[in-house]
C-alpha cells in the first residue's frame, strides 16, 4: 500500500510529465508564441537573465504550467 505523501507525488509527476509531453508536440512557432507569452509576464528586469539561462522549450513549457495552475 502507498502512503498519501506517494500517491501526491505520483499524480504530480504524471501531470508534469502530461505538460512536457504537450510542449514537445508543438512546433517552433507554436513554442515561440509560448515562449514570448511568458516572458511578457515577467518584470523587465528579469527578463534578460531568463532569456541567457532557460530554452525556448522551457520558456513555453513556464507557460502552459502558469496557465494550467494558476489560470493566467
Amino acid at each position: 500500500m502507498t502512503s498519501p505523501g506517494q500517491r501526491r507525488h505520483a499524480r504530480v509527476k504524471a501531470r508534469l510529465e502530461k505538460l512536457q509531453f504537450y510542449v514537445g508536440c508543438l512546433n517552433n512557432v507554436e513554442r515561440s508564441k509560448l515562449a514570448a507569452r511568458y516572458l511578457r509576464k515577467v518584470p523587465a528586469e528579469h527578463r534578460p537573465y531568463l532569456l541567457r539561462k532557460l530554452s525556448i522549450a522551457e520558456l513555453a513549457f513556464c507557460e502552459v504550467f502558469s496557465r494550467d495552475t494558476y489560470g493566467w
